[in-house]
């Protein structure tokens, strides 16, 4: 499985977790020079007296967490899933039954974890079924596929299936089916569903129909990338006409099945296929015996190539495979060598060929079942099994990455007679730890153990007659130095840390092996120290110091001077290029002419008027512990100092009427000299200095009202300043002064009346370009009376109107305000009106007025029973229809002041 911490191989119906090995030299077994692993004794999985069904699985995540998987007999065709896990270098915690809805005849569980903690188990019931849990998560809900048949979908017969993941998650599971589950079986096909994270389950299967006659064999899936094959056998004609097939997976696309091979095959279970990191590896039995294998990698498979002393003789059990991180493919296979049973165990180096070894059986007897494991460190693991007089037993052995496999395989459990084959499935954790796990079948057929062991190690510990050492043992700057680590004690394989040390302090960043001999570390010792690390612990140890020979500083390269050659500039002494180690330190001194300047011992030099007309150079001293020498610059020549002079005046432009809020601009001009002259702006307001105005624009405000603006511009350097005015002024206006007070009245045409337009009258101005209006009643601003006209309406009746004038200029305003001027109050009826007359139809009735104060005219108006009834005169004369009315007048009195209405009493018309 590729990118994940431990993959995973099938075989026999059942799956095992396999990781990267490097490849084992072809030959016979010798003991390892390092301490072997040691096996703890096996602890059992499942329950005293339950009884279980198939081979469990085992696994191993990239934390180092362990995961086995087992299935139990409760009753007639009802079974449960369980799961265990372990902690790294803990305890197996409790078994947790797994949220699977079919328990009926549950057989041929699967399972799959990849380096994440993802965890994807599968297996058959009347039908397909999985369940997912990612990482830190809960279970999913079953999914469900049938297997169609000839007849149908229901009419197919699934066998069991087969996951795999990836590093991001994404699944594929595979399987073959009958076309019946009853009567005479003519066809198998092959069938896969993919999943996403983020898009599920595919809802309906892939079909195939590889071959024109039966699929022969279970089928192999691996993925890696989010690429996934799948692998298996199946007849393409005529007498031993079994070929390799395989279908891929790529962008999320399936694509046809395609005859992978025409080496002949037998009709092994089903093929060995595993997949990390990109490279897949795919191996198969070949006929009469053998096995072979090919490699897919970024650039497509390579040709099927015969794996060397490896014999297939029990082809039904199929060869296990697995890929390890540094796309090395390892096969593990199970045969006979006259009566004896070998293991035999290819491994191709990535781009390599294949070599071999294999493992005589323990017990002199047949061999059955080999399953390797692998992870990423290249620490191998193997279970197989070993069919002896004293029945059938399960071993284990571990290869680590830096060693060779143990003389003699370690028994899992104790030999059982009678029994079958406990198929032990074989895991290694990101330690090394090698993770075994079998099924002890009894006479019965039922699986009544479940052992599982767990390959344990000796902590690490310092070195003791082999302490690291750092070759070669003299050296100079450049010299490559090299950290051997030594021997340590304890198990291996370990990780080794590099520090380096430049007399006894830690060098920062240097932390490879292998350390390249700096200048800075001549005349000092470097040594390493060295930390060698299992998942068990550490320990440390320092080599001796080796001592780095000095140098005398040698100059390659002279000093240069560097900068602008002319007076009031600064310029630099580069001290060239030197070797010698450690690397030199440098003293300054600098010459004019040949001779020294006093006092001038600095890298930098500030060139004055004495040196002007003249050579001026350095001279560099370079010291260090082995030595000094001395080298000096070419000379530069200093011209002689001219002052500034002006050659293009500079002018000041901008509008040439302007306002406040304007901007006005002033260019420097032209100027000549030696130095080249520094040339400053100056901003003046009637001939004096504006403070901090020294930009070339200046923008107008309102404290330049009446001044006049002119730009002043110096040209200087070292031998003196020279000043030029910038032709060109803006001589301003001033801000707005009110001359003449303003003043309100009637408007022309109008009167001072409520009704009537009134209005504001600026008065006299200087230096105002437009005016603002206020009008004000009693002193208080009016709400939105803000033009020179404005109407006075009832609410300026008996006050006093005024109004206020802002005078707007280019450069400011002022406001200046009316004197106020009273408005008439409105009309008062101090005696109301009545009316008089005989209130009988046909006798006229008279309105008197009554008595008013502020009114200059009146308006009559009638009403009967308060409705109008005509007139406007003082006089109403009843009809008939009046009889029985209130008949009432009333009088609008108007004055300058605005107009009132006062109503009379009413009168009731008589008959």
């Amino acid at each position: 499985m590729g990118g994940t911490m431990m993959s995973r191989r099938r075989t026999g119906g059942r799956w095992r977790r396999l990781a990267a090995a490097v490849a084992v030299a072809t030959g016979v077994l010798a003991t390892s020079g390092v301490a072997a692993a040691e096996w703890a004794p096996s602890e059992e999985l499942g329950v005293t007296g339950h009884q279980y069904l198939g081979t469990p699985s085992i696994a191993s995540d990239a934390s180092g967490r362990a995961y086995a998987l087992y299935s139990r007999f409760v009753a007639n065709f009802v079974d449960e899933l369980y799961l265990r896990e372990r902690p790294p270098g803990g305890p197996w915690g409790p078994p947790q039954l797994l949220p699977v809805s079919t328990g009926s005849y549950l057989r041929d569980a699967t399972m799959d974890v990849n380096a994440n903690g993802d965890v994807v188990v599968a297996f058959r019931s009347w039908g397909i079924h999985v369940v997912r849990r990612p990482a830190g998560g809960a279970w999913s809900a079953m999914s469900s596929w049938n297997s169609p048949g000839a007849a149908g979908p229901a009419s197919g017969c699934p066998n069991e299936p087969f996951v795999d993941q990836d590093e991001a998650g994404n699944a594929v599971l595979t399987w073959t089916a009958y076309n019946s589950c009853n009567g005479l079986v003519t066809r198998w096909r092959v069938m896969a569903v993919s999943f996403g994270p983020s898009t599920g389950w595919e809802a309906s299967p892939q079909v195939w129909d590889a071959s024109d006659s039966d699929v022969h064999s279970a089928p192999s899936v691996a993925m890696s990338g989010g690429t996934a094959v799948v692998a298996f056998t199946a007849r393409n004609g005529g007498p031993n006409g079994d070929r390799i097939w395989t279908v891929e997976r790529t962008g999320g696309t399936w694509g046809s099945p395609s005859q992978f091979s025409t080496l002949p095959t037998v009709s092994s279970y089903r093929p060995g296929l595993d997949a990390r990191n990109g490279t897949f590896g795919l191996v198969w039995y070949g006929m009469p015996s053998g096995a072979y294998g090919a490699v897919r990698t970024a650039s497509g498979w390579s040709g099927a190539q015969s794996l060397p002393g490896v014999f297939a003789s029990l082809a039904n059990r199929g060869p296990s495979v697995a890929v390890d991180g540094t796309g090395a493919v390892h096969a593990a296979t199970t045969s006979w060598t006259g009566s004896v049973g070998i293991v035999g165990i290819a491994s191709r180096e990535a781009g390599g060929g294949w070599t071999s070894t294999q493992i005589a059986s323990p017990t002199g007897a047949n061999l059955f079942s080999a399953d390797i494991a692998a992870n990423d460190a290249g620490d191998l693991a193997l279970a197989f099994t070993s069919a002896g007089s004293a029945g059938w037993q399960p071993f284990s052995a571990l290869k680590p990455a830096d060693g060779v496999w143990p003389p003699e395989p370690t028994a899992v459990s104790p030999a059982v007679p009678g029994g079958n084959d406990p198929l032990p499935r074989a895991a290694v954790d990101p330690w090394g730890h090698g993770l075994v796990v079998a099924a002890v079948v009894g006479t019965n057929g039922f699986v009544t153990a479940l052992p599982a062991a767990i390959e344990t190690r000796e902590p690490a510990a310092p070195p003791t007659d082999d302490p690291p050492v750092v070759v070669p043992g003299a050296a100079s700057v450049g010299t490559v130095l090299t950290c051997q680590p030594g021997t340590f004690a304890g198990t291996p394989p370990f990780r080794y840390a590099y520090q380096w040390l430049q007399d006894s302090v830690a060098l920062p960043g240097a932390t490879d092996a292998t350390f390249t001999v700096r200048a800075e570390d001549a005349n000092l010792g470097l040594s390493c120290l060295v930390t060698a690390a299992n998942e068990a612990g550490s320990a440390e140890a320092v080599s001796g110091e080796v001592f780095v020979t000095p140098t005398p500083p040698v100059n390659t390269a002279a000093p240069t001077v560097t900068g602008t050659m002319a007076a009031g500039e600064v310029v630099g002494c580069l001290p060239g290029t030197w070797t010698g180690a450690p690397p030199p330190e440098f003293t300054f001194e600098w010459q004019r002419n040949g001779a020294v300047i006093p006092f001038e011992e600095a890298d930098t030099y500030a060139l004055t008027i004495a040196d002007g007309g003249s050579a001026v150079g350095c001279r560099v001293t370079a010291t260090n512990v082995a030595g000094t020498a001395v080298a000096a610059s070419a000379t530069r020549s200093v011209p002689v100092p001219v002052a500034p002079t002006n050659t293009v005046r500079p002018a000041l432009t901008g509008p040439t009427t302007p306002s406040m809020g304007d901007t006005l601009a002033c260019s420097t001009g032209t100027w000549a000299g030696s130095p080249t002259p520094l040339v400053s702006r100056e901003w003046l307001r009637g001939g004096v200095l504006v403070p901090g105005a020294y930009d070339p624009t200046y923008t107008l405000t309102a404290s330049d009202a009446g001044t006049t603006i002119t730009c002043r511009v110096t040209g200087s350097n070292v031998v003196a300043d020279t000043v030029v005015l910038a032709s060109g002024s803006r001589t301003l206006p001033g801000a707005p002064v009110n001359t003449r007070a303003p003043s309100v009245g009637a408007a022309p045409g109008s009167s001072w009346a409520v009704g009537k337009t009134a209005r504001c009258n600026p008065g006299g101005w200087t230096n105002a370009v437009s005016f603002a209006y206020q009008w004000t009643r009693d002193g208080a601003p009016i709400p939105g009376a803000t033009l020179a006209d404005r109407v006075l309406d009832p609410a300026d009746a008996g006050t006093t109107i005024g109004c206020t004038v802002t005078g707007i200029g280019r450069f400011g305003q002022a406001t200046a305000s009316s004197a106020g001027r009273a408005v008439a109050p409105a009309p008062v009826a101090t005696v109301g009106p009545t009316i008089s007359g005989t209130p009988r139809p046909g006798r006229a009735l008279t309105c008197n007025r009554g008595t008013w104060t502020n009114a200059s005219s009146f308006a009559y108006s009638w009403t009967r029973n308060g409705a109008p009834v005509g007139g406007t005169t003082t006089k109403y004369t009843p009809v008939a229809g009046d009889v029985g009315a209130a008949i009432a007048c009333k009088v609008a009195a108007t004055g300058p002041g605005g107009t009132t209405v006062a109503a009379s009493a009413s009168v009731i018309i008589q008959p």
